[in-house]
């Protein structure tokens, strides 16, 4: 490891020769974390683009790639990564930075849409809207509650009709 590391940091003065034998080399790079994020972002929008969306499995492997653990590290990442890197991210199908949360206002929509037509909010705990296991849901929030942030709580409270209970 300390002898490519000395190889990559000593690229522009060692002869050409050499140069040419270390990247007729399989495998090799003189950037190899480049590389490996370039693999990555391939592997995610292999994903995305297939899937329309970038919530991709943990175990998922795509290209010889995770692209599921390293689309976590990226989001936990967003403030230290390049504005490149960033564009080249929210250019993905179905990019955020935030999952959890934009699946947790889907999910909050279709109470307001199921409260809209059917007058309250109590939703059959076996009840599917959309794809979404709506009265599972709402009991889970129910349940709870005080896991919540203050402003989900506020939401679901503005439901005409809701209750805690």
């Amino acid at each position: 490891g300390g002898w490519v590391t000395l190889q990559r940091s000593s690229k522009d003065q060692m002869p050409p020769v050499r140069r040419a034998r270390l990247e007729a080399t399989s495998g090799w790079s003189w950037k190899p974390l480049a590389d490996a994020w370039e693999r990555s972002i391939e592997a995610a929008r292999t994903f995305a683009e297939r899937e329309g969306h970038t919530r991709v499995p943990q175990g998922h492997v795509e290209s010889g790639v995770n692209p599921g653990f390293w689309v976590g590290v990226q989001r936990g990442m967003k403030h230290h990564l390049s504005i490149n890197r960033r564009t080249q991210l929210e250019a993905l199908p179905g990019w955020s930075w935030n999952p959890h949360a934009d699946t947790w206002a889907h999910k909050l929509a279709a109470i307001h849409a199921f409260t809209d037509r059917e007058g309250h909010p109590r939703v059959p705990y076996t009840h599917t809207e959309v794809d979404i296991a709506l009265g599972t849901w709402v009991y889970d929030q129910r349940k709870k509650r005080d896991r919540l942030t203050d402003e989900q709580r506020a939401q679901l409270e503005a439901l005409p009709g809701w209750t805690w209970a």
